[in-house]
């Protein structure tokens, strides 16, 4: 019997490595890139593309649930809502994973992530948006500018890049992460996984696993920064610059 070289294209050099155990040879590139692919299929005798069974996703069903399902879902309740949806193709994952292989890549992916939706807007018409930042995130966001950078810093409510012309809002800021996931499953909202290989691995989950630690002996935590940030107050987080009379200590989150 022929006996056969295996080749596996994939974007993840770590899970690689797993591939390369069991006699593969990796190639690191991109299926969805065509440079990657005219270069590594020349002079196969077969090309199996079994991306769901080889990547960080590990089982079929959950590469199937977030990838494909989570995008139908989506774009099914934007048609029903009467919503445009545009879906935006970009090299994001394969610069900061394969080619830099970043082991913390969230800044640059959300500063490049950024990029790419303020172009897509410019080239849209599109002067304002708003984005999906919860009381949470800006808690979480205020300790992690402390523990690793040493400032006192948070995202604003309200952005005006002036370079591009885009207002940026958050309208869910005073919403609790709880109240937010009560909600989706009250109106069935479709609920999309983070498909980013980093998830569950980032400073920003450290964080947040300290400040639920630390809420179970002090349960008002999240309530008191985030007042503090108001009292501070952070640039444009000052209760006048909004119209809010107070937001004190005694918010309750609910759910």
């Amino acid at each position: 019997t022929k006996r056969y070289r295996v080749l596996a294209l994939g974007r993840n050099r770590e899970k690689g490595k797993r591939l390369e155990e069991q006699g593969a040879v990796f190639c690191p590139g991109d299926f969805t890139r065509r440079e990657s692919c005219a270069w590594y299929f020349q002079g196969v005798d077969y090309v199996i593309h079994a991306g769901a069974l080889s990547t960080v996703w590990g089982e079929w069903e959950d590469f199937y649930r977030t990838n494909v399902l989570g995008t139908e879902l989506v774009a099914a309740l934007c048609r029903e809502l009467n919503v445009p949806y545009h879906l935006i193709e970009t090299e994001i994952f394969h610069i900061i994973f394969d080619l830099r292989q970043e082991k913390n890549p969230c800044s640059m992916c959300a500063k490049m992530r950024r990029g790419a939706m303020h172009s897509a807007l410019q080239e849209l018409g599109i002067h304002k948006v708003a984005l999906g930042h919860h009381r949470d995130d800006a808690v979480e966001t205020f300790f992690l500018s402390l523990f690793y950078e040493g400032r006192l810093s948070c995202f604003q409510p309200v952005t005006y890049l002036d370079r591009t012309g885009i207002t940026q809002i958050r309208p869910l800021l005073y919403c609790g992460e709880g109240t937010l996931r009560n909600a989706a499953a009250r109106y069935a909202l479709p609920i999309v996984p983070n498909p980013c290989p980093a998830d569950g691995n980032t400073r920003r989950q450290e964080v947040k696993e300290l400040v639920a630690k630390l809420s179970k002996d002090y349960p008002k935590l999240k309530d008191y920064v985030f007042g503090a940030m108001q009292r501070l107050p952070l640039p444009e987080w000052g209760p006048l610059a909004h119209g809010i009379k107070r937001y004190g200590a005694d918010y309750q989150e609910q759910g």
